[in-house]
C-alpha cells in the first residue's frame, strides 16, 4: 500500500484501515502461512489501525472556533459569515508506532519441496505452533515491514507425505509497513454564519463525493452549532459561549469489492463550553471539550491461496475523550489568523485561516 504522509484530508488516513484489513495487500501471500493470517487478521488490524483511528479523531474534533463571541455585523445586517480552512496536527506517540502480537495454535503450516528423487512433496509442520509479532510497525511505525515469525523464528519440523523429515529454521512472513510519521496532519474546510440577533452560530464542513487514488470514494460531512451565553449574562467580562459538532466520514470501495460497499466509516462528537476576551485586534480564547470518535471497518479479503474469503469487521473507539485548549487569533480586517494548542489523551496543534465577512 502506498499511502501519501503529506496529504492532509481524512481520507488519506482512515484509507489506510485498508491495509491494516488485508495482510495480503503488503507482501506476495504464500499458503503455508494463510490460515494463520485469517486467524490474527483481525487482532493485528485492530492493533495497526487504532492509532490512525486516535489521530483522525483527535484532528477532526479540534478548530471548531477562533472565539467565544458571536458576531453580528457582516456585509449583510446582522449576519456574519466565516468562509475557511481548518488544519491540524495531532503528535502520534512512541507507543502508537509499535505493535506486538503473540498467537498459540494448535495448526499445520505446509511446506512444498522436493525429494531426493525430484518428486513434489507436502510436508505438514507438527506439533502447537506459536506465531509472534514483535515490534511490528502500526500505520504510522517504521516504513520497513514487520513480519510475523513461527516459533519465534527457532526451527519448524515437518512431516512429509513420502515419509521424510525436514526441519526448516525462521519461518516467517512480512507484514505491512508503517508511514513513518510522528505526527498526523489533516485539513478541512469550513463556513459558519451567524444568525441575525441570537447569538447563534452555525458551521458546516463538507467533502462531497471525491474520489481519492486507488482507496475508493470518500465523504465527509460535519455540522454544528454554538451558542453565545454572555447575551444572557451581560455582566461578564468576558465572552462565553457552548458548542455541540457532529462529523460522519465514510470511504466507498469500488476497485476489490462490490462497487459503492463502505468499508469504513467514522463518526465524532464533541461538545463544551469556550471562553474569549478581545483585546484590539487579538483575541485570546480557551476551552474545554468533551468528545468521542466511532470507526468501523468492514472488508472482505482472501487470506491465502486454496482458503475462503473472510470478512473483517471491527468497531473503534478512538482515545480522546476531553480535552483542555488555549489559543489566540489575530483579526486583519475580513481575514482572521488563529491557532491553538489541546491537550488530552492526544496532543493537537490547530490553525486556521479564513474570512470574516
Amino acid at each position: 500500500m502506498q499511502a501519501d504522509p503529506r496529504a492532509l484530508f481524512p481520507a488519506a488516513f482512515l484509507a489506510v484501515l485498508l491495509a491494516a484489513a488485508s495482510p495480503a495487500r503488503a507482501q506476495t501471500q504464500t499458503s503455508s502461512f494463510g490460515s494463520t493470517l485469517e486467524a490474527v487478521g483481525e487482532e493485528y488490524a485492530r492493533l495497526y489501525a487504532q492509532p490512525v483511528v486516535d489521530a483522525v479523531g483527535a484532528n477532526l474534533n479540534s478548530g471548531f472556533f477562533y472565539d467565544a463571541g458571536v458576531e453580528q455585523n457582516g456585509l449583510v445586517p446582522g449576519v456574519n459569515l466565516y468562509v475557511g480552512v481548518k488544519a491540524f496536527a495531532t503528535s502520534v506517540p512512541d507507543s502508537d508506532r509499535s505493535l506486538s502480537l503473540r498467537y498459540s495454535v494448535r495448526e499445520s503450516i505446509t511446506l512444498d519441496r522436493r525429494n531426493a528423487n525430484g518428486e513434489l512433496t507436502r510436508c505438514t509442520s507438527r506439533g502447537k505452533v506459536m506465531y509472534t509479532i514483535d515490534d511490528a510497525p502500526t500505520a504510522f511505525g517504521s516504513d520497513e515491514a514487520g513480519e510475523i515469525r513461527a516459533n519465534n523464528g527457532n526451527s519448524v519440523t515437518f512431516q512429509c507425505n513420502d515419509g521424510t523429515e525436514v526441519t526448516r529454521d525462521g519461518v516467517s512472513q512480512d507484514l505491512l509497513p508503517g508511514l513513518n510519521m510522528g505526527t498526523a496532519p489533516l485539513a478541512v474546510p469550513q463556513v459558519g454564519v451567524g444568525l441575525p440577533y441570537t447569538g447563534t452560530r452555525l458551521s458546516l464542513r463538507l467533502i462531497p463525493n471525491l474520489r481519492y487514488r486507488d482507496y475508493g470514494t470518500i465523504e465527509f460531512f460535519g455540522g454544528g452549532v454554538r451558542q453565545e451565553i454572555t447575551r444572557f449574562l451581560p455582566m461578564l467580562p468576558l465572552d462565553l459561549s457552548a458548542h455541540l459538532f457532529y462529523q460522519s466520514i465514510s470511504v466507498e470501495e469500488e476497485i476489490l469489492g462490490a462497487e459503492g460497499t463502505e468499508f469504513v466509516s467514522a463518526s465524532t462528537w464533541a461538545g463544551g463550553l469556550s471562553a474569549s476576551k478581545t483585546l484590539s485586534v487579538v483575541t485570546f480564547y480557551g476551552g474545554l471539550q468533551f468528545e468521542r470518535t466511532n470507526a468501523n471497518l468492514n472488508y472482505t479479503f482472501v487470506p491465502g491461496a486454496g482458503l475462503e474469503a473472510r470478512t473483517i469487521d471491527l468497531d473503534f473507539s478512538g482515545a480522546n475523550s476531553f480535552r483542555v485548549l488555549a489559543g489566540a487569533s489575530l483579526g486583519l480586517g475580513p481575514v482572521v489568523l488563529n491557532v491553538d494548542v489541546s491537550q488530552g489523551q492526544r496532543s493537537v496543534l490547530s490553525a486556521g485561516l479564513g474570512f470574516q465577512l
